[in-house]
């Protein structure tokens, strides 16, 4: 049985590309990369010919949110519906495969930039 689902791959205003990885999504700009776990997706959203990633956040905080603009307006709607159910899929197949990472305390936000790399922890 194949663990391959799909997910389109955006691309924007600015050569910048929103699509799927292996531990979520990876929102790539000019000289920079950012991975965002699924853990760390609260919701994702297409309006019109963007979409938007919000991120998980304690109760009263304003989420963060990353936005790709200028995109196919058919590729929007179905990456943003292709997201939830491809991830449940994942995470159902991990947990079924054992691979469940119980004891987490929150899912790790890692950026890319020429020089390094950084790494922010978020909330469960």
């Amino acid at each position: 049985m194949s663990n391959t689902f799909s997910i389109p791959v955006l691309r924007g205003r600015g050569a910048t590309v929103l699509s799927s990885g292996q531990d979520g999504l990876v929102l790539e700009r000019p000289g920079k990369k950012l991975t965002i776990p699924t853990r760390a997706i609260a919701r994702v959203h297409a309006e019109a010919r963007s979409v938007t990633v919000e991120l998980r956040t304690l109760a009263g905080m304003t989420p963060s949110l990353y936005r790709i603009e200028d995109v196919s307006a058919a590729a929007a709607v179905a990456f943003a519906d292709a997201v939830p159910t491809t991830f449940l899929l994942l995470r159902l197949w991990s947990t079924f495969r054992g691979g469940s990472r119980k004891g987490m305390s929150g899912a790790m936000l890692r950026t890319s930039v020429p020089g390094g790399t950084r790494r922010a922890y978020l909330p469960e």
